[in-house]
């Protein structure tokens, strides 16, 4: 169950979110999906515009220029279907260089860029605190805003609460959008900061910092790239090639450790009443007999004297005694394949040659 305070939230102290390289790509998407090309949002009061034209203008500025600004390509501006997927197109957007080159190139002094500079530098500065994977990053970057979370009143917590009501104002139309995000990338984006926000102060009662850059489905998506690898390379997968890929890493993993195997557990999956059975020592010479028993019974006499009636109530009795599920006209299908096979043996032309009289 959810809170409708706290929707993020189950009452189990889980909290489900989305993945914030995936809402980066979401907003990217958008401006580019939207007729216009154009986010219109408000800043202090005052209403801005963020124009995807501006960021394809600097693009083509640059273009063939053997020193650029930023990190522009033509993929990166203009991107099809297939490579809007790829993150690498994205942050080339979304990066410190683009925001700087939007401001300081001489051909774009003449445009009124503020609103799309805004804009860039609100989604850079929500990347840069939700990516941050080691605890002296911000020292590395010389970036204060790529620390580690210590205190639940840090700025970055405040930021990405301001993000989080400035994406809600950004929301559309279920139907209709007009110069603003889709209805699900709005939600989406104030969602998981808002619960980020919550988990983070969570955790900083036994915890003495949070990097909020491992919360991510890296691990996930890796794990699962080598079950596909380990099933032939394909995409889809089953659960019985899961768990049999898992049990040979386990058996990989004993070995290299030097483990003792004899301690593993070797239970198959179904267990029951019926799988355990004490065999007596008859029952045991009986199997062993078996086929001389089979050569001593002649197939004419067997014929004879088991109709397919009979044997499909053999087959039903033994359906049931090991819970398969099968009907009558199961069972008397197997009969019929079994007496078809019969006679088809026993009237095979011999392979031997007839002896010649002798003259």
């Amino acid at each position: 169950m959810f809170s409708l305070v706290s929707p993020w939230k189950t009452d189990d102290n889980i909290y489900l979110l989305f993945y914030f390289v995936h809402l980066l790509r979401s907003i990217r998407n958008n401006r580019l999906t939207e007729k216009t090309g154009e986010i219109t949002f408000d800043h202090n009061g005052e209403e801005h515009t963020a124009k995807w034209q501006q960021i394809r203008q600097l693009q083509k500025c640059e273009d063939g220029q053997l020193c650029t600004m930023s990190r522009l390509t033509y993929q990166a501006a203009n991107p099809k279907p297939i490579e809007r997927q790829r993150v690498e197109l994205c942050l080339k957007v979304f990066c410190n260089e683009t925001k700087e080159a939007m401001i300081e190139h001489p051909e774009l002094r003449k445009e009124n860029v503020d609103g799309t500079v805004l804009f860039l530098e609100k989604v850079i500065t929500f990347f840069k605190i939700m990516n941050v994977k080691s605890l002296y990053e911000d020292q590395k970057q010389n970036d204060p805003l790529r620390a580690a979370i210590s205190s639940p009143h840090d700025k970055q917590l405040q930021i990405l609460t301001d993000f989080a009501h400035f994406a809600d104002k950004l929301k559309g139309f279920q139907r209709k959008r007009i110069k603003k995000l889709t209805v699900d990338t709005a939600t989406a984006i104030h969602h998981t900061c808002l619960g980020v926000v919550e988990m983070t102060r969570s955790l900083l009662h036994e915890n003495q910092f949070v990097l909020l850059g491992k919360f991510t489905t890296d691990p996930l998506e890796k794990a699962f790239g080598k079950l596909r690898q380990g099933s032939g390379g394909t995409y889809f997968i089953n659960v019985q090639q899961i768990l049999e890929k898992v049990n040979m890493m386990n058996t990989k993993l004993a070995f290299r450790m030097d483990l003792d195997v004899s301690d593993l557990s070797t239970e198959s999956g179904h267990v029951c009443e019926k799988c355990v059975v004490h065999w007596t020592h008859e029952m045991c010479e009986m199997v062993e007999e078996l086929p001389n028993m089979e050569h001593s019974v002649k197939d004419d006499s067997v014929c004879e004297k088991v109709c397919r009636n009979s044997l499909s109530e053999i087959f039903m009795d033994i359906s049931q005694y090991y819970g398969f599920k099968m009907d009558k006209h199961h069972c008397f299908a197997l009969s019929n394949i079994l007496f078809n096979n019969l006679r088809n043996i026993t009237n095979l032309p011999s392979d031997k040659e007839p002896k010649q009289k002798r003259c």
